[in-house]
């Protein structure tokens, strides 16, 4: 599971960090909150923020990390799946 969020989610998350990009969505991806977190985590300067909010109805979820000088937010649907990654300021 690791190896494919290297492949799919970490060259989004690393384009966006790059280019200052506002983010991006894909609907399509479904991992595991704890594999993504760890796996975002090694990107060097990437700090995970351990602030983890959801709301019951929809199974949506929301954490944040700090990469400097901007905190991004990591988040995604338990229910429908799919993962955003976006700049948070």
């Amino acid at each position: 599971m690791k190896q494919k969020i290297k492949e799919l989610v970490i060259p989004k998350i690393l384009h966006t960090l790059e280019t200052g990009g506002e983010g991006w969505l894909e609907k399509d991806f479904h991992f595991p909150l704890y594999e993504l977190i760890s796996s975002i985590e090694e990107i060097e300067g990437m700090e995970w923020m351990d602030d983890f909010e959801s709301n019951s109805s929809d199974w949506d979820w929301f954490t944040s990390f700090y990469y400097h000088p901007h905190r991004y937010c990591l988040s995604g649907s338990g229910w429908l799946g799919g993962l955003c990654f976006e700049k948070e300021d």
